[in-house]
């Protein structure tokens, strides 16, 4: 079974997203920013992070390069789920190995659903 963990500060966001993957089938844990993903990674290694940008405490960005200079997560599959369109961000992340990227505004779960699936083995 597939692990997905949802990294977001908004619960509005978060848990309906959390609730579909796991009717979908695939195990799921939340983090609410960078650090308590972080926390999470302690114990368990998902296959692929949902990741928003903007949180506090520990944003995306910070939470990408701490994941790429670990060499236990550095490989994990990454996909952005972000307000942020801000080209600068979209670069940065691209270049910390983000694998796909989602606006909030316009997601849909079945293209969530396509993109994950894209990127779990």
């Amino acid at each position: 079974m597939a692990t997905v963990l949802v990294v977001d500060d908004m619960a509005v966001f978060r848990e309906p997203i959390a609730a579909a993957l796991r009717f979908r089938g695939i195990h799921t844990l939340c983090a609410e920013d960078g650090l308590d993903a972080l926390r999470q990674l302690e114990n368990e290694t998902p296959d692929l992070i949902l990741l928003d940008v903007a949180m506090p405490r520990m944003d995306g960005l910070a939470l990408l390069c701490a994941l790429r200079q670990d060499r236990r997560h550095k490989d994990i599959a990454v996909i952005l789920l972000t307000a942020i369109s801000d080209r600068d961000h979209i670069i940065k992340a691209g270049k910390l190995g983000v694998r796909d990227y989602m606006l909030k505004s316009r997601f849909s779960l079945d293209e969530m659903f396509a993109r994950i699936d894209r990127h779990i083995d």
